[in-house]
Protein backbone atom coordinates (compact mmCIF):
# COMPACT_ATOMS: atom_id res chain seq x y z
CA UNK A 1 0.00 0.00 0.00
CA UNK A 2 2.94 2.36 0.93
CA UNK A 3 4.89 1.72 -2.33
CA UNK A 4 1.70 2.18 -4.38
CA UNK A 5 0.62 5.32 -2.88
CA UNK A 6 4.06 6.75 -3.10
CA UNK A 7 3.95 5.49 -7.03
CA UNK A 8 1.08 7.59 -7.29
CA UNK A 9 2.57 10.64 -5.86
CA UNK A 10 5.52 10.78 -7.89
CA UNK A 11 3.85 9.59 -11.19
CA UNK A 12 1.32 12.42 -10.48
CA UNK A 13 3.83 14.85 -9.23
CA UNK A 14 5.82 14.07 -12.74
CA UNK A 15 2.69 14.83 -14.83
CA UNK A 16 2.26 18.29 -12.99
CA UNK A 17 5.51 19.62 -12.56
CA UNK A 18 7.42 17.49 -15.76
CA UNK A 19 10.34 17.11 -13.72
CA UNK A 20 12.36 13.39 -14.31
CA UNK A 21 13.25 13.25 -10.79
CA UNK A 22 10.07 12.13 -9.82
CA UNK A 23 10.61 9.35 -12.13
CA UNK A 24 13.75 8.04 -9.90
CA UNK A 25 10.84 7.96 -7.19
CA UNK A 26 8.47 6.53 -9.08
CA UNK A 27 11.18 3.53 -10.06
CA UNK A 28 11.91 3.16 -6.22
CA UNK A 29 8.26 3.09 -5.35
CA UNK A 30 7.61 0.15 -8.34
CA UNK A 31 10.67 -1.52 -7.29
CA UNK A 32 9.33 -1.89 -3.73
CA UNK A 33 6.21 -2.98 -4.50
CA UNK A 34 7.63 -5.76 -6.48
CA UNK A 35 9.51 -6.64 -3.75
CA UNK A 36 7.08 -6.96 -1.12
CA UNK A 37 4.36 -8.48 -3.24
CA UNK A 38 6.81 -11.31 -3.73
CA UNK A 39 8.04 -11.71 0.02
CA UNK A 40 3.64 -11.61 1.20
CA UNK A 41 3.59 -14.19 -1.17
CA UNK A 42 6.09 -16.54 0.60
CA UNK A 43 4.53 -16.08 3.58
CA UNK A 44 1.27 -17.35 3.09
CA UNK A 45 2.18 -19.75 0.40
CA UNK A 46 0.84 -22.75 2.67
CA UNK A 47 -2.95 -21.65 2.23
CA UNK A 48 -4.44 -21.83 -0.59
CA UNK A 49 -7.37 -19.19 -0.47
CA UNK A 50 -4.57 -16.86 0.77
CA UNK A 51 -2.48 -16.97 -1.98
CA UNK A 52 -5.42 -16.59 -4.15
CA UNK A 53 -6.33 -13.17 -2.43
CA UNK A 54 -2.59 -12.22 -2.61
CA UNK A 55 -2.73 -12.82 -6.37
CA UNK A 56 -5.73 -10.73 -6.67
CA UNK A 57 -4.20 -7.94 -4.66
CA UNK A 58 -1.19 -8.46 -7.13
CA UNK A 59 -3.54 -8.35 -10.24
CA UNK A 60 -5.17 -4.99 -8.83
CA UNK A 61 -1.73 -3.09 -8.46
CA UNK A 62 -0.44 -4.04 -11.66
CA UNK A 63 -3.56 -2.87 -13.23
CA UNK A 64 -2.83 0.19 -11.11
CA UNK A 65 0.82 0.27 -12.00
CA UNK A 66 0.10 0.18 -15.66
CA UNK A 67 -2.44 3.20 -15.55
CA UNK A 68 1.00 4.99 -14.05
CA UNK A 69 2.95 3.56 -16.49
CA UNK A 70 0.32 5.31 -19.18
CA UNK A 71 0.01 8.54 -17.56
CA UNK A 72 4.08 8.78 -17.59
CA UNK A 73 4.02 7.75 -20.70
CA UNK A 74 1.33 10.48 -21.79
CA UNK A 75 3.22 12.91 -19.65
CA UNK A 76 6.22 12.03 -21.78
CA UNK A 77 4.91 12.45 -25.09
CA UNK A 78 3.44 16.30 -24.13
CA UNK A 79 -0.09 15.09 -23.46
CA UNK A 80 0.53 16.81 -19.81
CA UNK A 81 -3.31 17.45 -19.78
CA UNK A 82 -4.74 14.04 -20.93
CA UNK A 83 -2.24 12.45 -18.18
CA UNK A 84 -3.36 15.26 -15.38
CA UNK A 85 -7.07 14.17 -16.48
CA UNK A 86 -5.82 10.53 -15.89
CA UNK A 87 -4.54 10.97 -12.71
CA UNK A 88 -7.85 12.48 -11.54
CA UNK A 89 -10.17 10.12 -13.34
CA UNK A 90 -12.51 7.47 -11.07
CA UNK A 91 -10.39 5.24 -12.65
CA UNK A 92 -7.62 5.79 -11.23
CA UNK A 93 -9.60 6.24 -7.61
CA UNK A 94 -11.27 3.00 -8.61
CA UNK A 95 -7.72 0.67 -9.04
CA UNK A 96 -6.83 1.77 -5.51
CA UNK A 97 -9.99 0.72 -3.85
CA UNK A 98 -9.40 -2.57 -5.94
CA UNK A 99 -6.37 -2.92 -4.23
CA UNK A 100 -7.76 -1.94 -0.69
CA UNK A 101 -10.56 -4.19 -1.05
CA UNK A 102 -7.93 -7.12 -1.61
CA UNK A 103 -5.84 -5.75 1.23
CA UNK A 104 -8.79 -6.10 3.47
CA UNK A 105 -9.41 -9.55 2.59
CA UNK A 106 -6.21 -10.51 3.13
CA UNK A 107 -6.34 -9.06 6.42
CA UNK A 108 -9.81 -10.59 7.26
CA UNK A 109 -8.84 -14.09 6.14
CA UNK A 110 -5.27 -13.92 8.48
CA UNK A 111 -7.67 -12.64 11.35
CA UNK A 112 -9.81 -16.13 11.01
CA UNK A 113 -6.89 -18.06 10.79
CA UNK A 114 -5.15 -16.93 13.74
CA UNK A 115 -8.80 -17.49 15.91
CA UNK A 116 -8.81 -20.92 14.33
CA UNK A 117 -5.38 -21.85 15.24
CA UNK A 118 -5.74 -20.35 19.07
CA UNK A 119 -9.00 -22.83 19.49
CA UNK A 120 -7.28 -25.48 17.97
CA UNK A 121 -4.39 -24.89 20.57
CA UNK A 122 -6.31 -24.64 23.64
CA UNK A 123 -8.25 -27.86 22.57
CA UNK A 124 -4.98 -29.82 22.71
CA UNK A 125 -4.37 -28.21 25.61
CA UNK A 126 -7.30 -29.25 27.33
CA UNK A 127 -6.43 -32.95 26.47
CA UNK A 128 -2.99 -32.91 27.18
CA UNK A 129 -4.22 -31.60 30.71
CA UNK A 130 -7.11 -34.96 30.70
CA UNK A 131 -4.55 -37.05 29.97
CA UNK A 132 -1.97 -35.96 32.66
CA UNK A 133 -4.85 -36.33 35.25
CA UNK A 134 -5.43 -40.12 34.21
CA UNK A 135 -1.65 -41.01 34.50
CA UNK A 136 -1.43 -40.24 37.77
CA UNK A 137 -2.50 -38.18 40.92
CA UNK A 138 0.67 -37.39 42.16
CA UNK A 139 1.93 -35.65 39.37
CA UNK A 140 -1.72 -33.48 38.71
CA UNK A 141 -0.90 -30.38 41.10
CA UNK A 142 2.11 -30.13 38.16
CA UNK A 143 0.52 -30.42 35.30
CA UNK A 144 -2.37 -28.09 36.25
CA UNK A 145 0.28 -25.83 36.94
CA UNK A 146 1.84 -26.43 33.63
CA UNK A 147 -1.63 -26.14 31.86
CA UNK A 148 -2.18 -22.57 33.49
CA UNK A 149 1.20 -21.53 32.45
CA UNK A 150 0.37 -22.66 28.77
CA UNK A 151 -3.05 -20.78 29.12
CA UNK A 152 -1.80 -17.55 30.20
CA UNK A 153 1.19 -17.79 27.62
CA UNK A 154 -1.26 -18.35 24.55
CA UNK A 155 -2.94 -15.41 25.59
CA UNK A 156 0.10 -13.54 25.56
CA UNK A 157 1.01 -14.40 22.07
CA UNK A 158 -2.79 -13.54 20.82
CA UNK A 159 -2.56 -10.45 22.84
CA UNK A 160 0.42 -9.53 20.92
CA UNK A 161 -0.77 -10.75 17.62
CA UNK A 162 -3.61 -8.52 17.76
CA UNK A 163 -1.47 -6.08 18.67
CA UNK A 164 0.72 -6.64 15.54
CA UNK A 165 -2.79 -6.68 13.39
CA UNK A 166 -3.81 -3.26 15.25
CA UNK A 167 -0.47 -1.72 14.67
CA UNK A 168 -0.01 -2.84 10.72
CA UNK A 169 -3.83 -1.39 10.17
CA UNK A 170 -2.56 1.90 11.99
CA UNK A 171 0.96 1.71 9.67
CA UNK A 172 -1.04 1.55 6.66
CA UNK A 173 -3.56 4.63 7.85
CA UNK A 174 -0.54 6.43 8.74
CA UNK A 175 1.27 5.99 5.13
CA UNK A 176 -2.19 7.50 3.48
CA UNK A 177 -2.42 9.84 5.63
CA UNK A 178 1.39 11.08 4.74
CA UNK A 179 0.52 10.40 1.26
CA UNK A 180 -2.50 13.23 1.24
CA UNK A 181 0.15 15.64 2.88
CA UNK A 182 1.03 18.55 0.79
CA UNK A 183 3.23 20.88 3.04
CA UNK A 184 5.64 20.65 5.80
CA UNK A 185 3.22 21.52 8.23
CA UNK A 186 0.42 19.27 7.30
CA UNK A 187 2.86 16.10 7.32
CA UNK A 188 4.16 17.27 11.50
CA UNK A 189 0.01 17.03 12.09
CA UNK A 190 0.03 13.69 10.94
CA UNK A 191 2.89 12.47 12.46
CA UNK A 192 2.01 13.98 15.97
CA UNK A 193 -1.49 13.01 15.36
CA UNK A 194 -0.74 9.37 14.10
CA UNK A 195 3.06 8.18 14.73
CA UNK A 196 3.20 8.73 18.59
CA UNK A 197 0.23 6.20 19.03
CA UNK A 198 1.65 3.97 16.92
CA UNK A 199 5.02 4.26 19.13
CA UNK A 200 3.41 4.58 22.47
CA UNK A 201 5.23 7.51 22.98
CA UNK A 202 4.57 10.23 25.01
CA UNK A 203 6.75 13.17 23.34
CA UNK A 204 7.78 14.04 19.67
CA UNK A 205 10.41 16.21 18.32
CA UNK A 206 11.07 16.93 14.18
CA UNK A 207 13.65 19.18 13.47
CA UNK A 208 15.11 19.91 9.76
CA UNK A 209 18.41 20.35 8.58
CA UNK A 210 19.18 23.87 6.96
CA UNK A 211 20.59 24.48 3.56
CA UNK A 212 24.22 24.46 4.99
CA UNK A 213 24.04 21.67 7.25
CA UNK A 214 25.21 23.59 10.21
CA UNK A 215 21.69 23.61 12.18
CA UNK A 216 18.67 21.86 13.13
CA UNK A 217 15.28 23.64 13.03
CA UNK A 218 12.67 22.35 15.30
CA UNK A 219 9.74 21.91 12.88
CA UNK A 220 7.22 20.42 15.69
CA UNK A 221 6.70 18.76 19.03
CA UNK A 222 4.47 17.73 21.17
CA UNK A 223 4.79 16.99 24.88
CA UNK A 224 8.16 18.59 25.77
CA UNK A 225 8.42 20.71 28.53
CA UNK A 226 8.03 24.71 27.60
CA UNK A 227 11.49 25.21 29.25
CA UNK A 228 13.17 22.53 27.41
CA UNK A 229 11.29 23.40 24.30
CA UNK A 230 12.90 27.23 24.60
CA UNK A 231 16.62 25.49 24.91
CA UNK A 232 16.47 23.18 21.76
CA UNK A 233 14.04 25.06 19.36
CA UNK A 234 17.64 25.60 17.58
CA UNK A 235 21.05 23.22 17.16
CA UNK A 236 24.01 23.58 15.88
CA UNK A 237 27.28 22.98 17.07
CA UNK A 238 27.46 25.58 19.93
CA UNK A 239 24.11 26.35 20.88
CA UNK A 240 20.88 23.97 22.24
CA UNK A 241 21.87 20.28 22.54
CA UNK A 242 25.46 20.73 20.51
CA UNK A 243 26.45 16.89 20.43
CA UNK A 244 23.00 16.36 18.43
CA UNK A 245 24.08 18.18 15.30
CA UNK A 246 27.08 16.49 14.88
CA UNK A 247 25.53 12.91 15.51
CA UNK A 248 23.05 13.52 12.66
CA UNK A 249 25.63 14.15 9.90
CA UNK A 250 26.63 11.04 11.17
CA UNK A 251 23.99 9.06 10.95
CA UNK A 252 23.91 7.99 14.41
CA UNK A 253 20.60 7.10 15.97
CA UNK A 254 20.61 7.17 19.95
CA UNK A 255 18.46 5.32 22.40
CA UNK A 256 17.96 5.52 25.93
CA UNK A 257 16.24 3.16 28.02
CA UNK A 258 16.80 4.57 31.23
CA UNK A 259 17.65 7.99 33.08
CA UNK A 260 20.87 6.78 33.07
CA UNK A 261 21.39 6.44 29.73
CA UNK A 262 19.74 9.71 29.34
CA UNK A 263 22.23 11.70 31.74
CA UNK A 264 24.99 9.79 29.83
CA UNK A 265 23.68 11.12 26.40
CA UNK A 266 22.58 14.46 27.50
CA UNK A 267 23.82 15.31 30.87
CA UNK A 268 22.60 19.36 30.64
CA UNK A 269 19.16 17.99 29.19
CA UNK A 270 18.95 15.42 31.95
CA UNK A 271 20.23 17.81 34.56
CA UNK A 272 17.68 20.92 33.69
CA UNK A 273 14.35 21.38 36.43
CA UNK A 274 11.31 21.42 35.15
CA UNK A 275 7.67 22.05 35.98
CA UNK A 276 6.03 18.69 34.16
CA UNK A 277 6.97 15.29 33.10
CA UNK A 278 9.74 14.75 31.25
CA UNK A 279 10.99 11.69 29.67
CA UNK A 280 13.06 9.15 30.95
CA UNK A 281 13.85 7.28 27.82
CA UNK A 282 14.08 7.90 24.39
CA UNK A 283 15.08 6.95 21.15
CA UNK A 284 16.50 9.52 18.50
CA UNK A 285 17.36 8.88 14.90
CA UNK A 286 18.24 10.34 11.67
CA UNK A 287 16.21 11.02 8.73
CA UNK A 288 17.75 10.09 5.35
CA UNK A 289 15.61 10.42 1.99
CA UNK A 290 17.81 9.64 -1.46
CA UNK A 291 20.93 8.80 -0.01
CA UNK A 292 21.43 12.81 1.93
CA UNK A 293 20.35 13.77 5.78
CA UNK A 294 17.30 15.45 6.25
CA UNK A 295 16.63 16.32 9.78
CA UNK A 296 15.95 14.60 13.06
CA UNK A 297 13.14 12.10 14.35
CA UNK A 298 12.62 11.53 17.81
CA UNK A 299 10.40 10.29 20.57
CA UNK A 300 10.42 9.69 24.35
CA UNK A 301 8.82 7.68 27.37
CA UNK A 302 7.81 9.41 30.55
CA UNK A 303 9.24 6.10 32.22
CA UNK A 304 12.28 3.89 31.06
CA UNK A 305 11.76 0.84 28.78
CA UNK A 306 13.39 -1.26 26.76
CA UNK A 307 13.24 -1.30 22.83
CA UNK A 308 13.28 -4.10 21.53
CA UNK A 309 14.40 -5.27 17.27
CA UNK A 310 10.60 -5.05 16.61
CA UNK A 311 10.82 -1.58 18.13
CA UNK A 312 13.66 -0.34 16.37
CA UNK A 313 12.52 -1.85 13.12
CA UNK A 314 9.29 0.09 14.02
CA UNK A 315 11.41 3.37 14.32
CA UNK A 316 13.10 3.05 10.77
CA UNK A 317 9.83 2.01 9.16
CA UNK A 318 8.35 5.63 10.66
CA UNK A 319 11.91 7.43 10.56
CA UNK A 320 11.72 6.44 6.61
CA UNK A 321 7.85 7.00 5.93
CA UNK A 322 8.31 10.85 8.04
CA UNK A 323 11.51 11.79 5.89
CA UNK A 324 9.71 10.79 2.23
CA UNK A 325 6.46 12.53 3.22
CA UNK A 326 8.50 16.16 4.11
CA UNK A 327 10.72 15.76 1.34
CA UNK A 328 7.90 15.44 -1.13
CA UNK A 329 6.03 18.18 0.65
CA UNK A 330 9.28 21.07 0.35
CA UNK A 331 9.62 20.25 -2.89
CA UNK A 332 5.71 20.86 -3.66
CA UNK A 333 5.93 23.94 -1.60
CA UNK A 334 9.11 25.32 -3.26
CA UNK A 335 7.60 24.31 -6.92
CA UNK A 336 3.83 26.45 -5.58
CA UNK A 337 6.20 29.20 -4.09
CA UNK A 338 8.06 29.19 -7.57
CA UNK A 339 4.34 29.30 -9.90
CA UNK A 340 3.17 32.05 -7.36
CA UNK A 341 6.68 34.40 -7.85
CA UNK A 342 6.81 33.40 -12.18
CA UNK A 343 2.50 33.99 -12.15
CA UNK A 344 3.05 37.07 -9.68
CA UNK A 345 5.85 38.53 -12.16
CA UNK A 346 4.35 37.93 -15.26
CA UNK A 347 0.90 39.61 -14.08
CA UNK A 348 2.77 42.69 -13.01
CA UNK A 349 4.62 43.34 -15.96
CA UNK A 350 3.69 46.08 -18.45
CA UNK A 351 3.69 43.84 -21.38
CA UNK A 352 0.78 41.63 -22.56
CA UNK A 353 2.26 37.78 -22.00
CA UNK A 354 -0.32 34.51 -23.36
CA UNK A 355 1.39 31.16 -22.47
CA UNK A 356 0.31 27.85 -23.92
CA UNK A 357 1.00 24.39 -24.07
CA UNK A 358 2.23 22.61 -26.87
CA UNK A 359 -0.77 21.93 -28.64
CA UNK A 360 -0.73 25.64 -28.37
CA UNK A 361 -3.70 25.98 -26.07
CA UNK A 362 -3.98 29.14 -23.50
CA UNK A 363 -2.85 28.07 -20.00
CA UNK A 364 -1.82 31.42 -19.05
CA UNK A 365 -2.65 35.58 -19.67
CA UNK A 366 -1.85 38.39 -17.81
CA UNK A 367 -3.98 41.39 -17.27
CA UNK A 368 -2.43 43.51 -20.02
CA UNK A 369 -3.01 40.82 -22.17
CA UNK A 370 -7.16 40.67 -21.39
CA UNK A 371 -7.32 44.41 -21.98
CA UNK A 372 -5.59 44.03 -25.53
CA UNK A 373 -8.06 40.82 -26.92
CA UNK A 374 -10.43 41.70 -25.00
CA UNK A 375 -10.52 38.09 -23.54
CA UNK A 376 -10.69 37.27 -19.84
CA UNK A 377 -7.92 34.59 -18.40
CA UNK A 378 -11.16 32.35 -17.59
CA UNK A 379 -12.35 32.85 -21.27
CA UNK A 380 -8.84 31.91 -23.01
CA UNK A 381 -7.87 28.68 -20.87
CA UNK A 382 -7.92 25.82 -22.49
CA UNK A 383 -8.69 27.68 -25.87
CA UNK A 384 -6.42 27.58 -28.48
CA UNK A 385 -4.27 30.78 -29.39
CA UNK A 386 -5.75 31.11 -32.65
CA UNK A 387 -9.57 31.67 -31.31
CA UNK A 388 -7.92 34.61 -29.09
CA UNK A 389 -4.98 35.79 -30.40
CA UNK A 390 -6.43 36.93 -34.50
CA UNK A 391 -3.66 38.89 -35.99
CA UNK A 392 -3.73 40.30 -39.84
CA UNK A 393 -1.74 42.41 -41.97
CA UNK A 394 -1.95 45.86 -41.79
CA UNK A 395 -1.03 46.23 -45.32
CA UNK A 396 -2.69 43.12 -47.21
CA UNK A 397 -5.74 42.49 -44.90
CA UNK A 398 -4.10 39.06 -44.32
CA UNK A 399 -4.07 36.74 -41.51
CA UNK A 400 -0.91 36.50 -40.40
CA UNK A 401 0.68 33.02 -39.11
CA UNK A 402 0.74 32.80 -35.19
CA UNK A 403 4.37 33.11 -33.87
CA UNK A 404 3.19 29.84 -31.56
CA UNK A 405 3.00 27.62 -34.77
CA UNK A 406 6.40 29.33 -35.89
CA UNK A 407 7.96 28.70 -32.46
CA UNK A 408 6.87 24.97 -32.32
CA UNK A 409 7.97 24.04 -35.84
CA UNK A 410 11.16 25.83 -35.93
CA UNK A 411 12.10 25.43 -32.31
CA UNK A 412 13.61 29.26 -31.72
CA UNK A 413 12.27 32.70 -30.86
CA UNK A 414 10.85 34.52 -33.36
CA UNK A 415 9.43 37.86 -33.75
CA UNK A 416 6.11 39.63 -35.61
CA UNK A 417 6.83 41.42 -39.02
CA UNK A 418 6.09 44.75 -39.54
CA UNK A 419 2.55 46.30 -39.43
CA UNK A 420 1.03 43.42 -37.74
CA UNK A 421 -2.70 44.72 -36.67
CA UNK A 422 -4.66 42.24 -33.31
CA UNK A 423 -8.12 42.16 -33.85
CA UNK A 424 -9.58 42.18 -30.10
CA UNK A 425 -12.90 40.95 -29.37
CA UNK A 426 -14.59 44.17 -29.77
CA UNK A 427 -13.82 44.47 -33.48
CA UNK A 428 -10.57 47.13 -32.52
CA UNK A 429 -7.51 46.75 -34.19
CA UNK A 430 -4.58 47.45 -32.28
CA UNK A 431 -1.32 47.39 -34.13
CA UNK A 432 1.33 45.29 -32.06
CA UNK A 433 4.94 43.94 -31.74
CA UNK A 434 5.29 40.71 -30.38
CA UNK A 435 8.10 37.78 -30.12
CA UNK A 436 7.29 34.55 -29.16
CA UNK A 437 9.88 31.91 -27.35
CA UNK A 438 9.85 28.04 -26.17
CA UNK A 439 9.27 26.56 -22.64
CA UNK A 440 11.70 23.72 -22.49
CA UNK A 441 12.40 21.77 -19.66
CA UNK A 442 15.75 20.45 -18.11
CA UNK A 443 15.84 17.77 -21.22
CA UNK A 444 15.33 20.54 -23.85
CA UNK A 445 11.75 19.45 -24.63
CA UNK A 446 9.04 21.80 -25.68
CA UNK A 447 6.63 22.44 -22.97
CA UNK A 448 4.18 25.12 -24.58
CA UNK A 449 5.45 28.79 -25.69
CA UNK A 450 5.39 32.41 -24.22
CA UNK A 451 4.97 34.87 -26.19
CA UNK A 452 5.13 38.91 -25.19
CA UNK A 453 3.31 41.83 -26.96
CA UNK A 454 2.93 45.46 -26.58
CA UNK A 455 0.67 48.01 -28.27
CA UNK A 456 2.55 50.25 -30.76
CA UNK A 457 -0.29 52.49 -32.15
CA UNK A 458 1.93 55.67 -30.70
CA UNK A 459 4.93 54.51 -32.73
CA UNK A 460 2.95 53.70 -35.31
CA UNK A 461 0.90 57.20 -35.31
CA UNK A 462 4.60 58.59 -35.09
CA UNK A 463 6.05 56.42 -37.68
CA UNK A 464 3.34 57.60 -40.15
CA UNK A 465 3.78 61.51 -39.16
CA UNK A 466 7.32 61.28 -40.00
CA UNK A 467 7.23 59.65 -43.24
CA UNK A 468 4.14 61.81 -44.66
CA UNK A 469 6.20 65.16 -43.29
CA UNK A 470 8.79 63.74 -45.58
CA UNK A 471 6.56 62.86 -48.66
CA UNK A 472 5.38 66.02 -48.37
CA UNK A 473 9.02 68.02 -47.60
Amino acid sequence: MEALLDAQTSARSYAISGKYSYLASLKVALVKEQRVSSELRSYVVDNVDQVENVDTAKRDATIMTSMLTRLVELTKSGRRIEAIELSASPEAARYLEDFRGSWERILTLEERLLVSRQMLTRARARLTVLGAVLLASVSFALLVFSWSMLRARQHALGLLAMDAQERLRSLSEFAAALSQARTKTQVVDVVLDQAMPIAAADTCTIYVLNDTETKLDLLGQRGIDPDIVEKIRSISASSGNPNTIQNVLSGVSLWAESEADYLTLYPDLANMKVGTNRARAFWSVPMFVEGKVLGLFAMGYYRARKFSNDDRMLVGILSRQCAQALQRATRMERENQARIWFGTTLRSIGDAVIATDPEGQVSFMNQVAEQLTGYSESEAINRHLDDVFRIISDVTREAVESPVSKVLREGAIVGLANHTVLLAKSGLEIPIADSGAPIRNEEGGILGVVMVFRDVTQETRGLVRREFLTKAT
